[in-house]
């Protein structure tokens, strides 16, 4: 979910509404790589182009602008199951572990290096 309309609101956490603001359209850019555009609000998912935060590189809705950290490699690794690497941070779409097993809402979004955590899988649905 977007957390508002202006460019670099964050990418939040929240349980399942069924609103627009939770729903995604993967767009192709190139062979296994797509943009990931936000249905509410038209803009697109982007990874922060900011080094050496342990805590995670802060994934944001941006207006489009063409560059490769808007731009997501989407690897399905189980029956509607998939991690999403942004091209040019190299780091994982990442639920931070709130210790309460994904359920809390309002959790900040981040990129993360990979580290096999079920954070970093995502449960796709087609609406």
């Amino acid at each position: 979910m977007i957390e508002g309309n202006p460019d670099g609101a964050h990418l939040q956490a929240y349980g399942l509404n069924r609103q627009t603001n939770q729903m995604w359209k993967f767009e192709a850019a190139s062979p296994g790589v797509c943009r990931l555009r936000n249905r509410w609000s038209g803009k697109v998912m982007d990874n922060a182009l900011v080094e050496g935060n342990p805590k995670g590189s802060k994934v944001h809705g941006f207006r489009l602008n063409n560059q490769t950290n808007q731009l997501w490699v989407v690897e399905q690794v189980g029956p509607n199951a998939f991690r999403s690497q942004n091209l040019y941070t190299r780091k994982y779409l990442t639920h931070p572990d709130t210790g309460d097993d994904g359920k809390k809402d309002e959790v900040k979004l981040a990129g993360y290096r990979m580290n096999g955590a079920k954070s970093q899988v995502w449960i796709l649905k087609k609406v």
